[in-house]
């Protein structure tokens, strides 16, 4: 009897895209002879899709459907990006997000009415398929947008966004501000739709992070503005910059700082040169020294405004949580197509343009893959674990 080998495994399993034990099974069935393992594993298509159903599926493709004013989101999971691209998987997909509109919001329900297609799916194209999550939206009045991120066909891409606008205005510019607001979540990905949404936990967490994070920095800054103290008569002016970024200006400021001797002595042997070249490098590092005293200034003054070291540390605290808020809560982001309104004053904008008053009633954002653990392999050590059990 000729003896499987781990090469012969290896060949059948890209030849088939089956299980590494269905492949050995296949081959041990068959003596080894390749093509009737082939059509073993053609004839055992059902039984080979139950076998892999225990990989990891974090890729393929999430999808929206839409009527009227209600629409569906879905998440369909493949074991490699290259499915997503065919045609049957899009087929499948666009499939179980029009279903969903009916049962979106019973992922259960929905699995069991797309059950046999996907198991013929995984049987016809190879891989694991799993239909991991659905929900619709709906409104009354006013508008449900959609939004396809990194789109493969249409419908259907990498991310997806339902937004649903309650308003008794405009339809049609309703509708064209609940896209734009689509776009913006797509892009700044916000956990919460506003302030209230946020869990006391959520809060605790990010507060204790915060403390901790601006123990070290109170510690940098203090370095800082010991170290700083001897150019204090040189500190003439000042120039501002936002409190959001007290910490990345802080690291630049230190970065600068064991320099500035070096800087100071450039600059009086370049300004008494005679060469032009020299003169020209002697107006340079004075920008450069105006620059950092001018802001060393302004970050000594600022920091000091907010109290002693107890208020600084509590302010700083402070600024972190509302930086929070502005990242993670929908209203308070900036919004991304002015770039510089929050997403409620462009709210209140799109209100008036449209003849009503426009609310949010809710949004849902699909991000392929997101919070799936994707297992690491070795394909190597696959294969001679699948040899060993064939010997």
């Amino acid at each position: 009897m000729t003896q499987v080998t781990a090469e012969m495994i290896k060949n059948l399993r890209e030849a088939t895209g089956a299980g590494m034990l269905d492949c050995r099974k296949a081959l041990t069935e068959n003596a080894a002879d390749m093509d009737a393992a082939i059509d073993w594993l053609r004839k055992k298509g059902l039984s080979a899709a139950a076998k892999k159903s225990g990989r990891v599926a974090a890729e393929g493709l999430v999808a929206i459907a839409s009527s009227g004013n209600k629409g569906a989101v879905i998440e369909l999971n493949s074991e490699t990006d290259f499915v997503a691209r065919n045609e049957q998987f899009q087929t499948l997909t666009t499939k179980i997000a029009k279903l969903a509109l009916d049962l979106g919001n019973d992922v259960e329900k929905l699995k069991e009415a797309v059950a046999a297609d996907i198991t013929q799916a995984i049987a016809t194209i190879g891989e694991n398929i799993t239909l991991r999550r659905s929900a619709t939206l709906s409104v009354t009045k006013g508008a449900v947008a959609t939004y396809i991120h990194s789109a493969v066909a249409p419908g259907m891409g990498k991310i997806a966004v339902l937004v649903g606008l309650e308003s008794e205005g405009d339809a049609a510019k309703t509708e064209a501000f609940g896209k734009q607001l689509a776009m913006h979540i797509a892009a700044a990905n916000p956990s919460y739709m506003k302030k209230a949404d946020v869990t006391a936990q959520d809060i605790k967490r990010e507060e204790d992070a915060a403390s901790e994070q601006v123990a070290k920095f109170f510690d940098q800054y203090v370095a800082f503005e010991n170290s700083a103290s001897k150019y204090k008569d040189k500190m003439n002016g000042e120039r501002s910059f936002s409190e959001k970024i007290l910490e990345s200006k802080l690291a630049e400021l230190a970065q600068t700082l064991p320099n500035v001797d070096e800087l100071l002595s450039d600059y009086e042997t370049q300004s008494k040169s005679e060469d032009r070249k020299e003169k020209q490098n002697a107006d340079k590092t004075k920008k450069l020294l105006d620059i950092f005293f001018q802001e060393a200034a302004y970050m000594l003054k600022k920091m000091r405004s907010y109290g002693d070291d107890a208020a600084i540390k509590q302010k700083l605290k402070q600024l972190k949580i509302e930086r929070f808020f502005e990242e993670t809560v929908l209203e308070e982001q900036i919004f991304v197509i002015d770039g510089k309104s929050k997403v409620a004053q462009a709210v209140e904008a799109a209100s008036k343009d449209v003849g009503a008053a426009v609310k949010i009633a809710k949004f849902i954002s699909y991000r392929l893959g997101e919070g799936i653990e994707k297992a690491g392999s070795d394909f190597a050590a696959e294969v001679a674990a699948a040899a060993g059990a064939a010997a």
